[in-house]
Protein backbone atom coordinates (compact mmCIF):
# COMPACT_ATOMS: atom_id res chain seq x y z
CA UNK A 1 0.00 0.00 0.00
CA UNK A 2 0.91 3.49 -0.96
CA UNK A 3 0.75 6.21 1.61
CA UNK A 4 0.31 9.65 0.38
CA UNK A 5 0.89 12.85 2.44
CA UNK A 6 -3.08 12.72 3.23
CA UNK A 7 -2.45 9.57 4.85
CA UNK A 8 0.92 10.81 6.81
CA UNK A 9 -1.11 13.80 7.67
CA UNK A 10 -4.49 11.91 9.26
CA UNK A 11 -2.00 9.30 10.76
CA UNK A 12 -0.44 12.08 12.47
CA UNK A 13 -3.81 13.49 13.33
CA UNK A 14 -4.66 9.92 14.92
CA UNK A 15 -1.86 9.87 17.15
CA UNK A 16 -2.21 13.79 18.33
CA UNK A 17 -5.91 12.86 19.12
CA UNK A 18 -4.83 9.97 21.47
CA UNK A 19 -2.31 11.99 23.27
CA UNK A 20 -3.67 15.03 23.32
CA UNK A 21 -7.18 13.74 24.18
CA UNK A 22 -6.22 12.10 27.04
CA UNK A 23 -3.90 14.61 28.86
CA UNK A 24 -4.61 17.99 27.63
CA UNK A 25 -7.99 19.76 26.93
CA UNK A 26 -6.66 21.89 23.89
CA UNK A 27 -6.99 19.22 21.41
CA UNK A 28 -9.02 21.20 18.44
CA UNK A 29 -8.74 19.54 14.92
CA UNK A 30 -9.99 20.85 12.19
CA UNK A 31 -13.26 19.54 10.89
CA UNK A 32 -12.11 18.73 7.36
CA UNK A 33 -9.42 16.47 9.05
CA UNK A 34 -12.28 14.55 11.42
CA UNK A 35 -14.56 14.26 8.36
CA UNK A 36 -11.79 12.49 5.83
CA UNK A 37 -10.87 10.43 9.26
CA UNK A 38 -14.23 9.26 9.54
CA UNK A 39 -14.94 8.29 6.09
CA UNK A 40 -11.16 6.07 6.30
CA UNK A 41 -12.31 4.68 9.35
CA UNK A 42 -15.58 3.55 7.95
CA UNK A 43 -14.06 1.94 4.89
CA UNK A 44 -11.41 0.57 6.93
CA UNK A 45 -14.25 -1.01 8.95
CA UNK A 46 -16.77 -2.16 6.00
CA UNK A 47 -12.99 -4.14 4.79
CA UNK A 48 -12.50 -5.87 8.02
CA UNK A 49 -16.63 -6.85 8.25
CA UNK A 50 -16.05 -8.13 4.65
CA UNK A 51 -12.95 -10.15 4.59
CA UNK A 52 -14.72 -11.10 8.36
CA UNK A 53 -17.72 -12.34 6.74
CA UNK A 54 -15.93 -14.13 3.96
CA UNK A 55 -13.96 -16.08 6.64
CA UNK A 56 -16.64 -17.13 8.53
CA UNK A 57 -18.57 -18.42 4.98
CA UNK A 58 -15.69 -20.44 4.38
CA UNK A 59 -15.42 -21.81 7.58
CA UNK A 60 -19.12 -22.91 7.17
CA UNK A 61 -18.32 -24.13 3.97
CA UNK A 62 -15.23 -26.73 4.69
Amino acid sequence: MNETAEDKLLFALLQDAYAQSRYSLDFDPEEQQVTLLFSKVAEFNRVGENIYRQYLAELGSA
